[in-house]
């Protein structure tokens, strides 16, 4: 809730959600498209159960150019947001940006690659 209620987010914590949007293969990749997203009451459980397997290299592609910012870290998103911070752990894992390439993590929700 503390992410939906941003009427005009700032756009580091808009950049994290248009992420997982991407990740999620929803084709609205916006603010509005976000919300709607996360509005749903699964949404949580849907990113616990995710299948990163699932995920096309274009969608892989597409969300590790956002972490070509500077800026787009858990300690500069938490300044601005918890919530904001946590779903871009939540975009690490899922898209395998801190593993090397050729490697995977184990499960999503944790860094460990193998």
């Amino acid at each position: 809730t503390e992410l939906r209620s941003f009427a005009k987010p700032h756009p580091l914590v808009m950049d994290v959600c248009c992420c997982v949007v991407l990740l999620k293969g929803f084709k609205d990749v916006s603010w509005k498209g976000a919300k709607a997203m996360m509005s749903d009451t699964s949404f949580l459980r849907s990113l616990v159960e995710f299948d990163k397997d699932g995920l096309s290299d274009k969608q892989v592609k597409q969300v590790k150019q956002y972490f070509q910012q500077g800026s787009f870290t858990p300690d500069e998103v938490r300044s601005i947001s918890q919530a904001g911070a946590g779903l871009l752990k939540w975009n690490e894992t899922a898209a395998c940006v801190a593993c090397p390439p050729g490697m995977a993590p184990k499960n999503v929700g944790n860094t460990v690659c193998m």
